[in-house]
């Protein structure tokens, strides 16, 4: 199920790099579908306060462009239909796996569509 698993710290301050929100983001293999059941137990067993479970659906047509899907889970085991930093780190984590910047990244959550210039 799980690719890559990622811990990032999203509004970090200055170069303190425990500073800011923390999510654990888990890059999904292509073409996997993991049951709620199944992501919230991984996001409890993370322990942060989101887990943000991303599927790539292609690339948006444009070079360097990545769209997902996005999920995002607390560590109590529930689905948020947005969360800020949550997206953030699954855009970072997004850029890590690129092979140039900057990249666009666009990604749909329950509610909405998000959309972004990741610069290095």
């Amino acid at each position: 199920m799980v690719t890559r698993l990622h811990q990032v710290n999203a509004f970090v301050t200055g170069n303190v790099l425990t500073s800011g929100n923390p999510a654990s983001v888990c890059m999904l293999a292509e073409g996997s579908d993991p049951t709620v059941d199944q992501m919230t137990v991984l996001a409890r067993e993370l322990r942060m306060p989101v887990t943000a479970f991303v599927t790539s659906i292609g690339s948006g047509g444009a070079p360097n462009s990545v769209v997902c899907n996005l999920r995002v889970f607390t560590d109590g085991g529930i689905e948020l239909p947005l969360c800020g930093h949550g997206t953030l780190a699954a855009a970072a984590a997004v850029q890590q796996g690129m092979s140039s910047s900057p990249c666009r990244y666009a990604c749909t959550t329950q509610c909405t569509q998000a959309r972004c210039q990741l610069e290095p």
